[in-house]
């Protein structure tokens, strides 16, 4: 008989791996060990199941039960959560499945209310690195950058962060948030690098969430990696978004992206970015959205800077969101480990150039430089 969660489980265990990647501040084994128990417990499965499959279950799930152990200083799992970092022991599964007994209406009604927003603030780093190696011959002017699906607005703070790598910085001087990357894979200067100039940022998104609203905020929080430093760099953002208040439009990137272009000077470059959010859209919705960007490019410079998992979702993808084509031995890859294909696609001479520039975790703790 077949699996109704076999896709959900392969999820889990494959993320499970980066979470257990020693390059994430040494591990993070909460979310780990919570990622193996939820694909194992019986309880779990029925809160899966009455789940829509594109709201990713296993993940929502785990965000639930940190969101209520973050509630209760009393919750089962409580005492493992950042600020009190007590290492699991071998009760650790017995005590995730109580929470689940115990919450399991609550739980439920977590996950009916909510979408699983994971958006930490170091994939911003991945992004700098990206765009200033396909941008280094662009003109210094400033550029407006568009984050599609935005939500929460994190991705608007691309101009605010610099990414630390191989001991050199990379990203503006008046940048307020510094991310180490673990800079892999073929050979990449950082000290060549220089990110452009960012004039204004503009997000985009279907529902974006009110940071104003604590509830909001704290949901949010308990989709991050559950580490310390982690937890303390998305509080520090989500300060920045609420204290720069940047332009967030409602509604979709392929209505919205020409309007914006319209708004724009003559001339003046345009910087588009997604991080998780094409890899679910349909091939056609991102062929439109490459299609809008290909007429936009024909008046101004123009990157579309795209970091997502492999597509189609499953389990044998075959090319990056941006429309490149992966090799056999990557995809193999993808069914061993969670990771973001980082893509970048301009357009010189008018004509459309996607790039597979990178493998990078999916919290930015390592970018694997492919060129």
């Amino acid at each position: 008989m077949q699996d109704p969660l076999a896709d959900q489980r392969l999820v889990l265990a494959t993320l499970r791996r980066s979470m257990l990647d020693p390059a994430l501040s040494g591990g993070c084994p909460l979310l780990g060990e919570l990622f193996a128990v939820i694909a194992s417990d019986p309880v779990a499965a029925d809160l899966m199941l009455a789940t829509p499959a594109w709201k990713i279950p296993g993940l929502l799930l785990s965000a639930a039960l940190v969101h209520q152990a973050s509630r209760d200083p009393q919750h089962p799992l409580a005492r493992h959560l950042p600020g009190r970092d007590v290492p699991l022991d071998d009760g650790f599964p017995a005590a995730v499945h109580e929470a689940l007994v115990r919450d399991r209406e609550t739980l439920a009604a977590l996950m009916a209310r909510h979408t699983y927003q994971c958006n930490p603030p170091r994939r911003l780093a991945v992004s700098a690195i990206a765009l200033a190696e396909a941008t280094a011959d662009w003109p210094r002017r400033a550029a407006l950058h568009v984050d599609v699906g935005t939500a929460s607005g994190l991705g608007l703070l691309l101009a605010d962060v610099a990414a630390r790598a191989g001991g050199v910085r990379v990203g503006g001087a008046a940048a307020l948030l510094e991310m180490d990357v673990d800079l892999r894979g073929a050979p990449l200067d950082p000290r060549a690098l220089a990110v452009p100039p960012i004039e204004r940022a503009v997000g985009i998104d279907l529902d974006p969430p009110d940071l104003r609203d604590p509830a909001c905020r704290a949901w949010l929080k308990a989709c991050q990696f559950t580490l310390p430093a982690e937890w303390a760099a998305f509080d520090r953002a989500i300060d920045l978004v609420l204290e720069r208040r940047p332009r967030i439009e409602r509604g979709s990137a392929t209505e919205l992206l020409p309007q914006l272009a319209r708004e724009m000077p003559p001339g003046q470059p345009l910087v588009v970015t997604d991080t998780y959010v094409a890899v679910f859209m349909s091939e056609d919705e991102r062929e439109q959205l490459r299609c809008e960007l290909d007429a936009i490019a024909a008046e101004r410079p123009v990157v579309w800077l795209s970091n997502d998992p492999a597509v189609p979702i499953g389990r044998d993808p075959e090319r990056t969101a941006a429309g490149v084509a992966i090799q056999p031995a990557l995809i193999a890859r993808t069914r061993e480990e969670m990771f973001g294909l980082v893509s970048t696609t301009t357009w010189p001479g008018g004509v459309r150039t996607p790039r597979l520039v990178g493998v990078t975790h999916p919290g930015g703790f390592w970018l694997e430089w492919h060129g």
